[in-house]
C-alpha cells in the first residue's frame, strides 16, 4: 500500500518535513502517516487528499514563518545540529551538555552514546552563548555610534563576529566547526560595546571607587553632598558609594558569623625592660596611643590581629628595621561570644561568563579588585596617613551605620593580609576597656569581647634578614 498525494507522486517527503515542523505539524504527520499505513479510506480511495497536502503546507510555512519572526528577534538563527560535552571548552557550557543531552549522536565530533544520550540540540547551548553575549556587545547599527559617511565606517571601536566570538569572549569550544557554527548562528555583523558612550559593568564600579577615595583624601572627608556633575554622570556618586558597597557586599553573603572560641593572634612590640603579661599590654591600645591604621584612624583603639599566628607574624614583622631590638610578645585571645564579621577573604567564585546575568557577574568581578586593592602594603614614609583614608571611612561606615539583621551592629572584619598569602588578619571593634576581664569588680555584669589566654604569653624571636640571591655575605 502506497500513500500517493493529489498530483500521484509519492507522500513520504511530506512526513521528512513533519519532524521539522513543531508539535502541531508533527502530530499531524504521525496521524497521516497512520491512516495511509492502515488503509485509510481518505487516503486509499482519493477522496480529497489536496485538502490534506494543502494543510500540510500552510502549517509548514506557519511554522518557518514564526521561526524566521523568532530568529529576527532574538538576533541568531536556529541550527540542526547536536553538540557534546566533549566539544566546549568552557565547564558551565559543558556541564549544561551533560545535563541536557537528548542526542545520541554529536554532530562535530561523530561520538555516538552507546547506553544514554551524549548531545544536546546545538540551539540549547547557542541561546545560553548569544544571551551573554548580547549583555556586553549589540549590532552597531542598534546602538547610538556614528557613521562616517565619506570612510564607509562607523566611527569608534567596532568588532565583526570573528572578533567576538575568538577574541572577546571566553573561548566556548576548540573545535573549529562548534566555533563556526556560533560565528554562522550569530550571523555577519558589525558589533560594538553595549551603550558605548557609557561607563557600564565593572568599570562603572571600578571608576566610581576611584574617585571616592581621590575625594575623601585631597578634596572632603567627612560631609559628603552630590556634585550637580555627579547627578548626570555615569558613575555612582561619591555620598552612595558606601551604599552601592554595601548592596553588593549583601549580596555576595559576606555577613558572617565567627564563632565563639576562635583563636585570634596578636603580637606586640615592645622595649626590652618592658613586661608584656596580660591583656592590658597585649590587648587594644589606650586611644593616646592609637597611630593612624588601615582600618581605623588616629586615637580610635580598635583590636588588630590574625587568624593565625603566621600571618600575626608576618603583619607585625614587616615594618621592623634589620637594627630594631625591640622585643616582640605575643598572646592568643579568643572571643567570648560570637561575632558578626564582614569577612573580606571567602568571595563568592567568579561564575562562568555564560553563567550569569551581568549584573551579578560584575559585582563579583568588582568585589574581588575592590578586595586586592584594600589589602595591599603601604609604604611607612609619612603618608600612609593618606592612603588609609578610603578603608577608615568603610570601616567607620560597617562600624556604625550598617546593621546586620535586626539593628545587630558589626563586630569586626576579616581582611586579607597584606604580608602573607593566604592570610587573614581581623580588626575587631573592641577598645581597650571591652576587654577589661573585671577580675577585681565582681559586681560588673559586662563581658569582655575577647579573653586573653594567660598561658599562650611567649617571645617571638625576630626573623633572621635572608640574603639576597647572587649576594655573598661577608666575613666578620
Amino acid at each position: 500500500m502506497r500513500a500517493t498525494c493529489c498530483t500521484g507522486e509519492l507522500h513520504w517527503h511530506v512526513f521528512a518535513d513533519f519532524l521539522e515542523a513543531g508539535a502541531l505539524a508533527l502530530s499531524n504527520a504521525v496521524d497521516f502517516r497512520h491512516r495511509a499505513r492502515t488503509g485509510c479510506p481518505d487516503i486509499v480511495r482519493g477522496i480529497n487528499p489536496g485538502a490534506v497536502c494543502s494543510d500540510v503546507n500552510k502549517d509548514l510555512m506557519g511554522y518557518h514563518k514564526d521561526r524566521l519572526i523568532q530568529e529576527d528577534e532574538q538576533r541568531w538563527r536556529f541550527t540542526n545540529s547536536s553538540v557534546c560535552d566533549r566539544c566546549l571548552a568552557d565547564p558551565f557550557l559543558r556541564q549544561l551538555a551533560r545535563d541536557h543531552a537528548k542526542g545520541d549522536e554529536c554532530s562535530f565530533c561523530g561520538r555516538r552514546g552507546r547506553t544514554k544520550p551524549i548531545a544536546v540540540p546545538f540551539d540549547e547551548i547557542m541561546e545560553v552563548i548569544a544571551r551573554a553575549v548580547f549583555q556586553y556587545w549589540n549590532h552597531a547599527e542598534n546602538e547610538a555610534i556614528a557613521w562616517d559617511q565619506e570612510d564607509q565606517n562607523y566611527v569608534g571601536t567596532t568588532y565583526d563576529t570573528w572578533d567576538i566570538v575568538h577574541d572577546e569572549i571566553p573561548t566556548p569550544s576548540h573545535n573549529p566547526d562548534v566555533m563556526q557554527e556560533i560565528m554562522d548562528s550569530l550571523g555577519d555583523n558589525v558589533w560594538c560595546e553595549k551603550t558605548p558612550d557609557a561607563i557600564t559593568g565593572v568599570e562603572r564600579y571600578t571608576y566610581s571607587w576611584e574617585e571616592f577615595c581621590k575625594t575623601v583624601k585631597y578634596k572632603v572627608r567627612y560631609f559628603f553632598e552630590a556634585e550637580e556633575e555627579e547627578e548626570f554622570s555615569d558613575t555612582i556618586p561619591v555620598p552612595e558609594m558606601l551604599d552601592a558597597l554595601r548592596d553588593i557586599i549583601e549580596s555576595a553573603g559576606l555577613i558572617v558569623e565567627l564563632p565563639e572560641g576562635t583563636q585570634l593572634f596578636r603580637i606586640r612590640v615592645h622595649r626590652g625592660g618592658e613586661v608584656c603579661d596580660d591583656w592590658r599590654a597585649l590587648g587594644s591600645p589606650p586611644p593616646d596611643r592609637c597611630p593612624s591604621n588601615r582600618m581605623s584612624a588616629a586615637g580610635i583603639s580598635v583590636f588588630y590581629g590574625a587568624l593565625d599566628l603566621l600571618a600575626a607574624r608576618a603583619e607585625t614583622m614587616a615594618n621592623v628595621e634589620p637594627g630594631d631590638r625591640r622585643r616582640f610578645t605575643v598572646g592568643m585571645w579568643t572571643n567570648t561570644r560570637p561575632l558578626k564579621i564582614l569577612d573580606l577573604t571567602r568571595l563568592p567564585e567568579i561564575p562562568s561568563f555564560y553563567a550569569e546575568w551581568r549584573y551579578d557577574r560584575d559585582h563579583l568581578v568588582f568585589l574581588r579588585q575592590f578586595v586586592r586593592e584594600i589589602s595591599q602594603p603601604v609604604v611607612h614614609d609619612g603618608r600612609e596617613h593618606i592612603d588609609y583614608v578610603p578603608t577608615q571611612i568603610l570601616t567607620e561606615y560597617f562600624r556604625h551605620r550598617y546593621r546586620a539583621g535586626e539593628d545587630t551592629l558589626l563586630d569586626g572584619i576579616i581582611y586579607p593580609s597584606a604580608q602573607r598569602k593566604r592570610g587573614r588578619s581581623i580588626v575587631i571593634f573592641a577598645s581597650q576597656d571591652d576587654l577589661n576581664p573585671r577580675e577585681h569588680e565582681p559586681w560588673a555584669r559586662k563581658t569582655p569581647i575577647l579573653r586573653l589566654d594567660l598561658a599562650s604569653i611567649r617571645r617571638v624571636p625576630k626573623p633572621r634578614r635572608r640574603t639576597p640571591p647572587g649576594v655573598q655575605k661577608q666575613a666578620s
